[in-house]
Parts: C-alpha cells; sequence; structure tokens
C-alpha cells in the first residue's frame, strides 16, 4: 500500500477558508499572505497570548501538525525536559550498536584495500573497543589516518605547542601540507578580503539585501518561559 501525503490538499482547502480572513487583514489571499499571518500569530504567542495560542494548536491538529511548545512550565523545567530528550535520542543502544558495527567494517575495509596502515588500524580498534572515545570521533580519525596522519598522531600524548602562528597569507596546498594534516591551528589574515570576496561589500548594504531577500521573515522570538524567579526567557531566539 502507497502511503499519500494529504498534507498539501489539507493547506490547499484551508486556504479556501482563510482567504477572506487574510484580506480583512490586508494580507495577500495566497501562500505568501499565510506565511504572514502564520509570522504574525507566532510573535503574539511569543508574548503570551494564551488563548490565541489554543487557537493556533486547534489549527494546526486540523491540518496534522504538531502543537506549539509547552511554554507553561518553568523555563528550567523546560530545559531538563530537552536534555532529557537529546540524552534519550543519543544513548539508544540499538543505534549506538549499528554505528559501531560500521565503523568496525570501514576500519577492515580500508586496511584490506590499503588505504590504512596497520598500526592506524590498531589505535581505531582500541578506540572502538575502549568505548572512551564517540564512534562519531573514530570515524574522523579514520579519515584522517587514510588521507596520510601517522599513526603516534592519532593518540598523541605529548605536549602541544599552544603557540598559534598568524599568517597574512597561504596556499592551498602550503595550508593542507603545514596545517590540515598535522592537525596544527593557524589565524589566517587578509582570506576574505572585499578584492577576493565581493559579498563582503554587497552584504553591508541594505539594499543589497532587500533586493536578495527583502520579501522573506525571520522570526526572532520564540515562546517565552518564566523562570524561578519570575523573569521571562526566551530560550530559542
Amino acid at each position: 500500500m502507497v502511503a499519500v501525503d494529504s498534507r498539501p490538499a489539507r493547506r490547499a482547502l484551508a486556504l479556501e477558508a482563510q482567504v477572506p480572513i487574510l484580506r480583512k487583514h490586508g494580507l495577500p489571499a495566497d501562500d505568501r499572505g499565510v506565511k504572514l499571518m502564520r509570522y504574525a500569530v507566532q510573535r503574539r504567542v511569543a508574548e503570551g497570548a494564551v488563548e490565541l495560542k489554543a487557537l493556533a494548536n486547534e489549527a494546526r491538529q486540523y491540518l496534522g501538525l504538531s502543537p506549539l511548545p509547552d511554554n507553561s512550565r518553568p523555563a528550567e523545567e523546560a530545559i531538563l525536559l530537552d536534555l532529557h530528550s537529546t540524552d534519550q535520542h543519543l544513548v539508544k543502544s540499538e543505534a549506538i550498536e549499528s554505528a559501531r558495527r560500521s565503523c568496525h567494517q570501514s576500519i577492515r575495509k580500508a586496511k584490506a584495500e590499503g588505504t590504512l596502515p596497520e598500526g592506524s588500524a590498531a589505535i581505531l580498534d582500541y578506540f572502538l573497543e575502549c568505548g572512551e572515545v564517540s564512534v562519531p570521533s573514530i570515524f574522523a580519525l579514520l579519515t584522517m589516518a587514510k588521507i596520510g596522519i601517522p599513526a603516534h598522531e592519532l593518540c598523541r600524548t605529548h605536549p602541544i605547542s599552544t603557540a598559534v602562528p598568524v599568517l597574512d597569507g597561504l596556499t592551498p596546498d602550503e595550508l593542507f601540507a603545514q596545517f590540515v594534516l598535522p592537525n596544527r591551528p593557524v589565524v589566517i589574515r587578509g582570506a576574505f578580503g572585499a578584492d577576493m570576496w565581493p559579498l563582503m561589500k554587497q552584504l553591508a548594504s541594505a539594499e543589497f539585501l532587500k533586493q536578495c531577500c527583502g520579501e522573506r521573515h525571520l522570526l526572532l522570538r520564540s515562546l517565552a518561559y518564566s523562570d524561578s524567579q519570575g523573569r521571562t526567557v526566551f530560550m530559542q531566539d
């Protein structure tokens, strides 16, 4: 059975009912007007319009959309819930084990193809088995090892110099050989000069931005929460 996405049809049907409201408030009677109306509703909800939020959630339910976040709980509780949700997502044992198997297979494959030295493969296997290094980090180290970083650099324990060179210019080859491969930091001056990047001048012009994206709107304020001291907190601005 093929699943059919009914949301476009529901949006078109909703637009027919929204047209009189859009015209009443001086908004375009099209998708752009709906977007402008949505921004206006979001702004009022963010400012604490509880009744409007209830109406917005009712409309979102009819459209098959998830409800707006519940900002009635204290800000500290909302942060803890977000952290808990993130932790639950990251610590799913099945996902971690699947990633570990994929990483192990990638190490074996690179070793068999001759693109990964024996010493580097042994270090990566150790990292994978000890569990002290995250799987994404091991994938990154695998890529570094395949492009030529020696095995001892992958697990170096000797002191690292804190001095960061400041250079006025580097060729791509020099940057790759001297800093990317050995994983050394560097500060490059003049790399984004207006002579090389015309946008550096153009982005400073409000008229240029209006021509490129003047019709777009950005939500600058999220839902308001109150912390334990009664202060208003915007957690996702």
